[in-house]
């Protein structure tokens, strides 16, 4: 409850920024939407919040990200920054639900890798070494490249690709 009022007095805020005509840029702490890419050329990944910055990749149509910021360039742009740092245009996106997923899984394979970051090449802190281990996911979400990933419940970040549902 506590959280929805919080949303709805940002969303406001946003509004009334937008409105006057001044930049924005909005976040809820460990909170993250879910977006599909709605465009039919993609969405560019940018290093900025900029038409003009670095292209880093492209999401396809259809693929999930996750957005925890929310910001309106002077242009009237509105980007949405990722959980890895990259920016996306919202034009490109529309938002979806159901897409947290969380509770019991166990890991498909050994020597399932886990980061502080979720990126692939952030450093491994550890392992679970063993095929079959139950983790428990407290929060999911979507990288800048469309990849699942969850939180721990011990705050270690996961790719999905590794784990399968429990039984």
């Amino acid at each position: 409850m506590k959280l929805k009022k919080i949303n709805i007095l940002l969303l406001t805020f946003i509004l009334f920024l937008t409105m006057i005509g001044t930049v924005a840029f909005a976040s809820v702490p460990n909170t993250y939407f879910s977006y599909q890419v709605s465009n039919s050329k993609g969405a560019p990944v940018l290093s900025e919040p900029a038409t003009t910055a670095k292209k880093l990749g492209t999401l396809k149509k259809g693929t999930c990200v996750s957005i925890t910021e929310v910001k309106e360039d002077k242009t009237k742009i509105t980007w949405g920054k990722t959980v890895n740092g990259t920016y996306i245009n919202i034009a490109n996106l529309k938002s979806v639900s159901n897409t947290m997923t969380k509770g019991k899984f166990i890991t498909n394979k050994n020597f399932v890798p886990l980061r502080y970051t979720p990126l692939e090449t952030a450093k491994i802190q550890k392992y679970i070494e063993n095929k079959g281990t139950v983790v428990t996911i407290i929060k999911s979400y979507f990288d800048d490249k469309g990849n699942k990933w969850g939180t721990t419940s011990d705050g270690f970040e996961v790719n999905f690709v590794n784990l399968q549902a429990y039984k």
